[in-house]
């Protein structure tokens, strides 16, 4: 008897928004467990993948907030894609940050939507980079949702916080994969 495997409706909506169609959906799955620990951040990518984050749009469609545009730039409505790649203020903090990882810890991220919403396969070579990508979108979500600014130097200290996190719990060869390549993004 042969299996038959139905995606689900988040993947046919992603592939009919990004260029992933030749990806192995399994890992872009399975990047936030081989990532981090951290419960929170699974959950953030978990609900990015099955497109059920509470984006501004969700919130007024289910009658929780009055205006479903994006609470950074106030002029589009606040998707998922348009939270974490489309918005021009996002854009424009997201490149900021690449900039800065590049030039103190030479980590070069390639900017693409694929990039930022899924991660970067494989999950292997690019554990560092993912782990960072994940607590940049925890940190725009956060600041979307608390209607402020998103800031550099809070960002700088909000990474910071999850590498002391991670620092008291993590075996210390994790822990040296995961943070030692980008220490000097906080100093």
């Amino acid at each position: 008897m042969k299996t038959i495997v139905i995606a689900p409706t988040s993947q046919k909506k992603w592939l009919e928004t990004l260029d992933i169609r030749n990806q192995d959906w399994r890992k872009y799955y399975l990047l936030p467990y081989r990532t981090t620990n951290d419960s929170k951040l699974r959950i953030l990518q978990f609900k990015i993948i099955h497109r059920i984050l509470a984006t501004n749009k969700r919130l007024k469609l289910f009658g929780y907030k009055d205006s479903d545009l994006c609470d950074f730039c106030k002029t589009e409505i606040e998707t998922i894609s348009h939270l974490f790649w489309e918005c021009g203020v996002t854009k424009q903090f997201i490149r900021m940050i690449f900039s800065y990882l590049l030039v103190k810890c030479n980590i070069h991220i390639q900017e693409s939507m694929v990039n930022m919403i899924f991660g970067i396969l494989p999950i292997k070579d690019n554990l560092v980079t993912n782990n960072f990508l994940l607590i940049l979108k925890n940190y725009i979500f956060r600041k979307s949702h608390q209607a402020k600014e998103l800031n550099f130097t809070e960002f700088q200290k909000y990474i910071e916080h999850y590498q002391s996190i991670e620092e008291s719990y993590l075996p210390y060869e994790i822990w040296v994969k995961k943070w030692v390549p980008v220490l000097d993004f906080w100093k």
